[in-house]
């Protein structure tokens, strides 16, 4: 079974496709793209002109990352993306900064499981 791509494999895929774009309209550019446009190049969400579409909402819809918080601050891993791409951090950049939060994540869920009671098939129905 293939693992799905994750935030980071998808700006770092899409930032190959064009150069770097800075501002609100990097997100709309068909010249550029900034590190949130590079993830939806290589997804394929759609990316059109302003005020027709979001594609914000796909994006995290794909990639639940998105709508956590960055830890210690009071804002969202997208909003932090914006942030960090509009104060010129490459799109590499980013994407190694997600792969942190990525794993972070991986590693609390796998602890969470190890962690969790484990149910055994012999005592289920059993009375």
């Amino acid at each position: 079974m293939n693992k799905p791509m994750t935030l980071s494999e998808a700006i770092r895929l899409g930032a190959m496709r064009k150069p770097q774009g800075f501002g609100p309209d990097s997100m709309y550019a068909v010249d550029r793209s900034c590190a949130l446009a590079a993830a939806c190049d290589a997804t394929g969400i759609q990316r059109v002109s302003r005020g027709s579409y979001y594609p914000y909402n796909d994006l995290c819809e794909r990639f639940h990352i998105l709508k956590i918080t960055v830890p210690g601050k009071p804002w969202y891993v997208v909003d932090e993306i914006w942030r960090r791409n509009d104060s010129h951090s490459s799109r590499d950049a980013i994407a190694d900064w997600v792969e942190t939060l990525e794993r972070q994540q991986e590693q609390s869920c796998d602890t969470s499981l190890t962690n969790s009671p484990s149910v055994s098939l012999s005592t289920v129905g059993t009375s």
